[in-house]
């Protein structure tokens, strides 16, 4: 009879382990679905659950480690009993999960924690590993998913500036044939003059910059060349200068003239 009561209290007691493992799982995997929470809640609210899942919940304190930063307890001690479990994401080891006992608490307990605990323990390090691998796999696809948009948006400013390229040449074109047919009249006054070499060289600096902006907005395959550096460090900084005369910012370029020249892209 003595020998009964003893199993069926025991096979009582494992049902309640169980049953406080299950809930934990459970609770856990509550969490995990909830995508609008972050990784550092998620965590602190895992660490939150553990504890209700061993022996002696009151006394037990939880803490996750990843990537160097530690969510814990409120009342986690310094000196432990603890089961540890490492977190392996891609097969590498980005930090672990462990429960922890005080030792002045459970000093009279010889085996504080159970061996399903500890397999309990090794299935939520697994939990996490493939919660945190998920999330970053959504994170990923959606920097990729910008990358993507912000792609569009710059094919579609390139055609637009080819388009807009294309306007502005043919009346530049009359600018420039206009300046240089005043500057053939005879007889004109010097200011006139001077107004007239003003405009023409102001054309060729707005053609030049035209030119350049084609050669950006074009979608070709990259080119390897002999190219000088000078020259393309002068042509970058067509598209500055005039913004900083504009500006009141003046720009000084100090070029080394004895360069080497290098094989590279001079569009690209």
């Amino acid at each position: 009879m003595v020998d009964s009561f003893t199993e069926n209290k025991s096979t009582q007691s494992h049902l309640v382990e169980r049953v406080k493992e299950l809930t934990c799982l459970y609770d856990i995997a509550r969490i995990a679905a909830d995508t609008s929470m972050s990784i550092e809640k998620m965590l602190t609210g895992i660490v939150g659950i553990l504890p209700n899942a061993w022996q002696y919940p009151s006394a037990a304190s939880a803490k996750i480690v990843l990537d160097n930063r530690a969510y814990s307890t409120g009342n986690y001690p310094r000196s432990t009993r603890q089961q540890r479990t490492a977190i392996i994401i891609d097969g590498k080891r980005r930090g672990y999960v462990e429960v922890a006992y005080s030792r002045n608490k459970m000093i009279k307990v010889q085996k504080p924690f159970l061996d399903e605990e500890q397999k309990l323990l090794d299935t939520v390090a697994r939990e996490i590993a493939t919660i945190i691998l998920r999330r970053e796999a959504e994170m990923d696809k959606l920097k990729l998913e910008e990358q993507l948009r912000h792609a569009d948006r710059l094919a579609t400013i390139g055609q637009l500036t080819a388009s807009v390229v294309h306007e502005l040449n043919e009346p530049l074109g009359h600018i420039l044939g206009f300046a240089e047919l005043l500057q053939k009249c005879p007889n004109l006054p010097a200011q006139a003059m001077a107004d007239a070499d003003k405009i023409f060289s102001t054309s060729l600096h707005a053609r030049e910059i035209v030119k350049q902006l084609l050669i950006f907005s074009r979608h070709t395959s990259p080119r390897k060349a002999k190219v000088n550096l000078n020259q393309l460090i002068k042509n970058g900084l067509n598209f500055l200068e005039c913004r900083c005369i504009s500006s009141g910012i003046k720009l000084n370029c100090c070029l080394c003239p004895d360069l080497p020249e290098i094989n590279a892209d001079a569009h690209n």
